[in-house]
């Protein structure tokens, strides 16, 4: 997921979700889950974020 803003011809929509996959990403599966875990996760998460991030990732 990632925040982003939007502009349309009329008016500007903000904080708008997009669904994306993190194997997707440029940077690589490794920054996208250290970044999805930056804004939603705490501390002691981590591999919870991890492991749900690379198996839904991996799913086809």
């Amino acid at each position: 997921m990632a925040w982003y803003k939007k502009q349309n011809k009329e008016t500007e929509v903000r904080n708008v979700v997009e669904i994306v996959n993190a194997r997707e990403y440029q940077g690589g599966l490794d920054k996208a889950v250290d970044y999805i875990h930056g804004v939603w996760g705490s501390d002691n998460n981590y591999p919870y974020y991890s492991d749900a991030i690379y198996h839904s990732s991996l799913a086809e």
